[in-house]
């Protein structure tokens, strides 16, 4: 993790150019991201570009193994990442800060969808 905060701090080891850490508005769009169209993430909202809300003070500096970068600020920042082999979308943002936006909502709609899948084939 790297601090995606005060480029001014002695703790930051990047510089940002977007806001990243925007509390006073946190339902409000403060920020683009770009999607990765061949992304999960993608599929899920059907955008390749997003306008997201911004809470965050540190961000993705390594990603693990089986871990892929799907989406960026266009300052460079990780805003997404999925993993490769299973069904893990995770996102910087806050969706759910967000609900009068309904491509913000088609996340939640999908992670419903797939709990409703894995209790039935749990039965």
């Amino acid at each position: 993790m790297w601090p995606a905060g005060d480029p001014s701090s002695s703790n930051s080891r990047r510089v940002t150019t977007e806001p990243h850490l925007v509390i006073e508005r946190r339902t409000e769009a403060v920020h683009s991201v770009r999607i990765d169209a061949e992304s999960a993430l993608s599929r899920i909202i059907g955008k390749d570009r997003l306008e997201t809300n911004s809470l965050h003070h540190q961000a993705v500096d390594r990603l693990g193994r089986q871990l892929v970068a799907v989406a960026w600020a266009d300052d460079g920042t990780i805003e997404s990442i999925e993993d490769l082999e299973s069904e893990i979308v995770a996102v910087q943002w806050h969706p759910e800060q967000m609900p009068d936006r309904p491509e913000q909502m088609r996340l939640f709609s999908w992670l419903i969808e797939k709990a409703e899948g894995h209790r039935r084939s749990n039965r």
